[in-house]
């Protein structure tokens, strides 16, 4: 509205007597126009859970939207917010049902949803790189792989349990410690699913069924059973995956 056209439709309202109206289409307008600049992305989103533990530097990039903040003990985490860790970092997060995830370095994930209450709890998390453990507790029992993880190439399923995933380039390695998870190619078209109990791995390469289960001991001589989101005592290369284990050849 410009002035001009203000101004008439200001001194018609005075003139029949009714500023009242005036004055309250002025806030409307002034109400608008406040909401316009509050940034709305964290405003109005869903707390999934809050910072943990941070060891050296990992940031927040709130809703995926730059910029990224430094993240802090404390700090909520949102829905659609991206988590990330640096070089020789990591970081927890405890969810708003007491479920943990922890993030090893040189990793990256999004809350893409997480909604634990009622009857039909959904929680997805979208990891893209890294390696990430997984500790979901028995609120998401209720709902058959009512949470998912999505990685570049897997879809992986669980109730309440205790996992963990390394992705390397065009393969996610999945390790389960307790329960029960379900993992298939995250592309649908590719068919074929396995179930991983505790103490069981797979792999799931680019456009390929997921591979035959096989015991975590014997298929990477014990070290699937150590944290793999515990730093190194030396550094890691650039590329690979977990610390003292090469990644896996096909």
């Amino acid at each position: 509205m410009n002035h001009a056209a203000e101004s008439i439709i200001r001194k018609s309202l005075f003139e029949r007597g009714e500023p009242m109206k005036y004055l309250t289409m002025t806030l409307a307008r002034f109400l608008a126009v406040l909401l316009l600049a509050v940034p709305l992305h964290g405003a109005w989103a869903a707390e999934a859970g809050r910072i943990a533990v941070v060891e050296g530097k990992a940031d927040i990039v709130r809703a995926g939207t730059a910029p990224a903040v430094a993240a802090k003990v404390g700090d909520a985490v949102n829905e659609k917010d991206v988590l990330r860790t640096k070089r020789r970092s990591r970081l927890e997060v405890k969810m708003t049902d007491g479920s943990l995830l922890k993030l090893s370095e040189l990793t990256q994930i999004e809350i893409s949803k997480y909604a634990p209450g009622g009857d039909q709890p959904d929680g997805l998390i979208s990891a893209t790189r890294g390696q990430v453990r997984a500790i979901v507790t028995e609120t998401f029992a209720k709902r058959k792989e009512s949470f998912r993880v999505k990685t570049p190439t897997a879809l992986v399923g669980v109730q309440g349990t205790d996992f963990a995933l390394l992705m390397f380039t065009n393969l996610t390695q999945i390790m389960v410690y307790q329960g029960v998870v379900s993992a298939k190619n995250v592309l649908a078209e590719v068919a074929g699913q396995v179930i991983l109990t505790a103490g069981q791995m797979t792999k799931v390469y680019a456009n390929q069924a997921p591979e035959t289960p096989q015991d975590i001991g014997a298929a990477d001589g014990g070290n699937g059973f150590k944290d793999p989101t515990l730093l190194p005592t030396t550094p890691t290369p650039l590329e690979g995956g977990v610390p003292g284990l090469t990644p896996p050849k096909k």
